[in-house]
Parts: structure tokens; sequence; C-alpha cells
């Protein structure tokens, strides 16, 4: 459902109607305390991209092409969170660039 659809509601304060109690966060960004809050240019950026579907892989090959050239340096890899980056940066680790390797690593870790 998007915003154009029927039914459609804006503005629902969904963790009120879930009953989950928002509170201060004095401690950080923590995964387990919903990261942070996004900056308003991030929010926009995020709606203006809701209304605009693309391939999503052509989109993950372009962000990290163009972190790369930010960056200057040889790739990157835009990931969902800390635990992906560090899952993705371990499986670069063990392969070690071994294309045989990347296709066989076992999703269980079995053996390692």
């Amino acid at each position: 459902m998007n915003a154009s659809t029927p039914g459609a509601v804006v503005g629902v304060d969904y963790y009120q109607k879930l009953g989950v109690t928002p509170f201060i966060n004095a401690a950080g960004t923590y995964t387990i305390l919903s990261a942070s809050t996004l900056p308003e240019q991030v929010q926009a950026a995020i709606a203006l991209a809701a209304q605009k579907p693309v391939h999503l892989m052509e989109l993950h090959k372009a962000a990290g092409e163009y972190l790369a050239r930010r960056l200057r340096c040889e790739g990157a890899l835009v990931t969902s969170g800390a635990a992906a980056s560090i899952k993705l940066a371990t499986a670069a680790c063990i392969t070690r660039g071994n294309k045989s390797a990347i296709v066989n690593i076992p999703t269980d870790m079995e053996g390692l």
C-alpha cells in the first residue's frame, strides 16, 4: 500500500497503535534502541525515494560506486547496519577474493 492507495492513512502513530512506548535515548546510537532519529533532509529523501520504484540491484551497485568515488577507495557496499557490515567483512576476510570460496561459504559455518 502506498500513499495514493485508497484506505492508506498518513500520519498514523504506529508505536501508539501497537502500545510501544517511546523514550528519550541518552545512551547513543544502538540498533536495539532503534538506532537514531533521522534528520529532516534524510526523512525527505526517503519519502521521495518511496514514490519512485527502481531495480534494487541497480541502486545497490550505483550507491556503492558513488560511495567508493567519494571515499576514494576501490569499492564500497551499503548495508542495513553494523551487524550486516560485520558479517560481510568476515566473509570477505574468509574468502580473500577467492571466487570459488565465495560461492562455497557455508551458511551455517559448520566445519570452519
